[in-house]
């Protein structure tokens, strides 16, 4: 009875505990005092993690419950954990991760790896109505994309992986299997992937050991009756345990109905809810267990409990943000859950966001809520920025393209290769190759009619403007317009800034001899704060048609990322052909105040779509 007293107080203190003798802590109780933005940044995660309890000294933290067994079971827990910290990171496969997510990721293993634990990956399928395999399979896909699962180790250990892994589809594991070694910087390897559903007999036996104990019952209440946090008594709370235990061996047998009977557990949990039920019925299959089981535990019951049958040590209950971007969904038309305007992770790889940036973002300001408890995008867009920075080598790609015809010799008669760097601050680090000919397209909106905007520095009928990597300067000649008034086609002469002598105002980019593209440009799907129906973004999906790019983008594959010079940071989607380039923009360039890039207004080669 000692240990059931144990259990108990575990149960009661719900979904923050962790049942015999182990404590789960919540991060806003890590301190009286909420961390400051300064102090996250000097440390961010790295810091967090050493304001928790070390293994074994639970009993010391505030709110633990203390029984004469205490000792003993701790003693047991750290001798089978060795004494090392043991976190896991604990999806529901009921639908696609997002940014919220990645906060917990991030955070259980980098506590594990700071404390020189493990860290497992334990899918919560305790629902056999939402668990799905698609989701089984897009988690592992995204907890392997941030670090989660190295792809290093499924080079070395294959063996292993399969084991973990050994009810996913062949498909999936001999795609793993053939993966490239590539060594993921963050460091994050499950120990081991486990589900919640490998405990289903134990979850079985320790609640009838609850009914045995008079510290549960079968109930016989309605489901709308027992829902919520206000849920009348129950007239069967003090029915005999042998007859509950009957009752609930009748469940198991498949002899109650869906909502004929429940499992509840006489308790008040934390949040106040009252007598949560532990198990109900559902004659629904597992997509693990099959049918083997007619009768399911309840979230609230299993949780704590793996994570003590799995001798987790610091089970966090992580605040993940609130996605009210996904709340929103049926206000906007959108193809799938990888969306490039949704937050889903799926969505975020998709428009270029480097997992780097999503686990920096996390570790510095994951643990970190809102007044409001949303995720401002302009917070983690610069993170991306200062990764792709680093990492994503240059191009030039032109949106709205009006042709510029060279008229004096020699590129009238012959194209040249000029050598571009890939980072123009390192060049080092590489170089691509780009033709110039006579026949080259630059931005509609860097040429400018006289008698236009003020202090204009890029090309006009009497301003020359330099082409970037050329060391040469375009003058007008002639400006030929069509039917509607719009220029088509502008014919210069080139010169060499050696022989000019001047520098020119302003230097562009410029294509020649290039590719056409499709771009999509993104924005939030909502105009203001308050995301509901009349806030909805018409612009959240620009679509233009037309576009052009360098060739130095020629055999790329999806996810390939870039900096397209003074238009942003774009990626290749994976709806590209070899017949049709497809980017998406993944973020704009921090722009200078005082010198924004324009870009012009939608011409005929844009739309405003949907995917």
């Amino acid at each position: 009875m000692a240990e059931f007293s144990t259990l108990s107080a575990a149960l009661r203190r719900g979904r923050r505990a962790v049942a015999i003798g182990l404590r789960r802590r919540d991060l806003s109780s890590t301190s009286s005092k909420r961390p400051r933005d300064s102090e996250l940044r000097k440390g961010g995660m790295a810091q967090l993690v050493g304001k928790f309890h070390r293994p074994g000294e639970n009993h010391l933290t505030e709110g633990y419950v203390v029984t004469d067994k205490t000792q003993a079971l701790l003693q047991e827990h750290l001798e089978r954990t060795g004494g090392k910290a043991v976190t896991r990171f604990p999806p529901e496969p009921n639908g696609i991760l997002h940014i919220g997510h990645a906060t917990s990721i991030n955070f259980n293993f980098n506590f594990a790896k700071a404390h020189k634990g493990v860290c497992y990956l334990r899918y919560d399928d305790t629902n056999p109505g939402k668990a799905d395999e698609q989701y089984i399979r897009q988690i592992l896909e995204m907890v392997q994309w941030l670090g989660g699962l190295a792809q290093s180790i499924v080079k070395k250990h294959t063996h292993v992986l399969v084991l973990w892994c050994y009810d996913l589809d062949r498909s999936l594991l001999s795609v793993q299997q053939k993966s490239s070694c590539v060594h993921s910087p963050t460091g994050h390897t499950p120990d081991k992937v486990t589900f919640a559903s490998d405990y289903f007999p134990q979850l079985y036996q320790l609640a009838r050991r609850l009914v045995s104990s008079s510290l549960a019952f079968v109930c016989h209440q309605p489901p709308h009756e027992v829902r919520g946090h206000h849920a009348p008594p129950s007239p069967w709370r003090d029915r005999p345990a042998e007859e509950s235990l009957h009752l609930l061996e009748e469940m198991r047998k498949g002899k109650f109905k869906e909502g004929e009977a429940t499992l509840r557990m006489k308790m008040v949990m934390e949040d106040s809810k009252v007598d949560p039920v532990a198990y109900r019925v559902r004659f629904a299959p597992h997509p693990r267990t099959g049918t083997d089981w007619c009768i399911y535990p309840t979230y609230d019951y299993a949780h704590c409990l793996c994570d003590s049958l799995e001798d987790i040590t610091h089970s966090f209950c992580t605040k993940e943000f609130q996605m009210k971007y996904v709340h929103y969904l049926p206000l906007v038309v959108y193809s799938d859950w990888n969306d490039p305007r949704l937050f889903t992770l799926t969505a975020l790889r998709r428009r270029g966001f480097p997992p780097e940036a999503i686990n920096n973002f996390c570790e510095q300001y994951g643990v970190m809520l809102t007044t409001d408890g949303a995720i401002h995008p302009e917070l983690l867009e610069a993170f991306v920025r200062d990764e792709l920075n680093h990492t994503a080598p240059r191009a030039m790609a032109v949106l709205d393209p009006v042709k510029v015809v060279v008229t004096n010799c020699p590129l009238t008669s012959e194209t040249i290769e000029l050598e571009v760097p890939d980072f123009p601050k390192d060049p080092a680090r590489g170089y691509h190759t780009i033709p110039l000919g006579p026949l080259i397209y630059i931005e509609r909106s860097d040429f400018m009619e006289e008698g236009g905007q003020r202090g204009f520095r890029r090309l006009t009928p009497s301003q020359p403007v330099g082409l970037k990597y050329t060391s040469s300067t375009i003058a007008v000649q002639q400006v030929l317009k069509g039917e509607s008034g719009e220029v088509d086609e502008i014919h210069v002469v080139m010169e060499k800034l050696s022989e000019t002598g001047r520098k020119p105002r302003a230097f562009i980019h410029w294509l020649s001899n290039p590719l056409p593209c499709q771009v999509r440009l993104y924005q939030n799907l909502f105009t203001a704060d308050e995301q509901d129906e009349n806030n909805t973004n018409p612009s959240s999906l620009q679509i233009v048609n037309g576009a052009l790019v360098d060739r130095s983008v020629e055999g790329a594959k999806p996810l390939d990322k870039w900096q397209f010079e003074r238009l942003g940071y774009f990626c290749l989607d994976s709806e590209s052909t070899h017949n049709q380039l497809v980017f998406n923009r993944t973020a704009t360039l921090k722009q200078d105040s005082h010198n924004p890039i324009p870009i012009a207004p939608p011409s005929k080669h844009h739309s405003h779509q949907s995917l």
